[in-house]
């Protein structure tokens, strides 16, 4: 069973519980060489929560945990052998293959896990208390060398248990940087998917959309808040992927026409680490915690919503014999696009019952005796060119109007008027 995105968080905690009356007092490790009598430097990266530990003149000394740069940013030391510490940090560069020390990569999908663990894990959360405080930051610490550096330095590696166990929790730490490498598999960069149930509906049908969040790895990344706009005129919403990784919403179109709605996804941990570079030849790097992607993955889908248009026939008054006249109409409700309407003249008729629900009687081809076609673009009034009839009686017309992709087609015969 892959483990979810909190399952570092819970796994452990019933063994921090037991343990938290034990994180105060350092108990060194007769292993650890004593500190060197050289100057101290006061370095930029000053710890910040965690536990401190004996120093010596590497890196990975005096402190396991989050540090902090200007009173604000969160980092992490990624170079645990280096002696020199460093007073100011000159440069920062973005990258998703980390260098190790020595110049050895150790590849995107390390590089993505460190992102995932310093971005979800890195700051811990100010409702969590102090002393599960430090107990996360150090973990992060271990994690973060595990991944970036290696060797002696991974979680279980000589050198880590050695540093870590100047700690009576030394064992606690090791145990909570496990779990959280166990979620690696939840790391980015992440597939995102919308996807429509249907690409084609009626006005007033319900579409239903889902939108997928899954790791690198291709497991499904629960607890993800997806911006969702409608695309049918409504306000934009928020919604949080399920422990599938999916969320669904449903849209209700109210007017023929493409329908488009969009998700982004908002504030995942970042896919890529910022690692600061120090001014002193030797010191030791280190990456920034607690970086969201903001608003990324910007996904969409189109579905054809058709419409029905609406017709209306002017009133024609009565008109004299061999003398030109126009019919006029109306298109309403329709989507833009342009089409080829028909208007055809029957009569002189009979009288004839019309009965609802059925077909006028009085359009019958038998009785055409004039036709123009007019051409609409979208919802609006159209006239014909100018026609006229030789006999008198009562006549009726008719409009036929096709169909296309966002517009069913549409016909109305009435219209009834006479010819003196």
């Amino acid at each position: 069973m892959h483990p979810s995105p909190r399952r570092a968080t819970l796994a452990v905690a019933a063994v921090v519980a037991t343990v938290l009356a034990v994180l105060a007092g350092p108990a060194p490790s007769p292993a650890e060489p004593p500190p060197p009598t050289a100057a101290r430097v006061r370095p930029a990266d000053r710890p910040w929560t965690g536990f401190a530990i004996p120093r010596t003149g590497r890196a990975a000394s005096g402190w396991i945990g989050a540090r902090r740069l200007h009173g604000a940013v969160v980092v992490y030391r990624t170079d645990p052998r280096r002696r020199a510490t460093s007073r100011a940090f000159v440069g920062a560069r973005t990258t998703r293959s980390f260098r190790a020390g020595g110049g050895r990569r150790v590849g995107p999908s390390r590089t993505a896990c460190a992102a995932l663990l310093l971005g979800r894990y890195g700051v811990p959360a100010r409702s969590s208390t102090p002393a599960e405080r430090r107990l996360q930051a150090a973990a992060v610490d271990v994690a973060v060398l595990h991944l970036l550096f290696g060797r002696g330095y991974r979680y279980d590696g000589l050198a880590q248990r050695r540093r870590t166990d100047q700690r009576r929790n030394g064992p606690l730490i090791r145990a909570y940087a496990r779990e959280l490498l166990a979620g690696c598999d939840q790391a980015g960069p992440y597939r995102v998917r919308l996807e429509a149930a249907t690409d084609r509906v009626d006005v007033g049908d319900r579409v239903d959309l889902t939108a997928t969040v899954l790791s690198r790895a291709g497991l499904p990344v629960a607890g993800v808040t997806v911006g969702v706009t409608p695309g049918d005129g409504s306000p934009p919403y928020d919604v949080v992927t399920g422990s599938d990784g999916t969320t669904t919403v449903a849209v209700t179109p109210r007017s023929s026409g493409p329908l488009t709605p969009a998700t982004v996804t908002r504030r995942l941990p970042s896919t890529a680490l910022r690692v600061l570079v120090p001014r002193a030849r030797g010191a030791s790097r280190v990456v920034q915690a607690g970086l969201k992607l903001g608003d990324a993955y910007p996904r969409s889908v189109t579905v054809v919503v058709q419409g029905q248009p609406t017709l209306r026939l002017l009133a024609v008054g009565p008109v004299d014999r061999n003398t030109q006249f126009r019919t006029t109409f109306r298109l309403g409700a329709a989507y833009p696009g342009r089409r080829t309407a028909t208007v055809q003249v029957f009569g002189p008729l009979a009288s004839e019952p019309v009965v609802a629900g059925e077909p006028d009687p009085r359009c019958r081809p038998r009785s055409l005796v004039r036709q123009r076609r007019v051409v609409v673009d979208a919802a609006g009034t159209y006239r014909t060119e100018p026609l006229a009839l030789g006999k008198r009686g009562t006549y009726v017309w008719r409009v036929v109007v096709p169909g296309d992709t966002y517009n069913k087609p549409v016909s109305l015969c009435g219209g009834q008027f006479r010819v003196r």
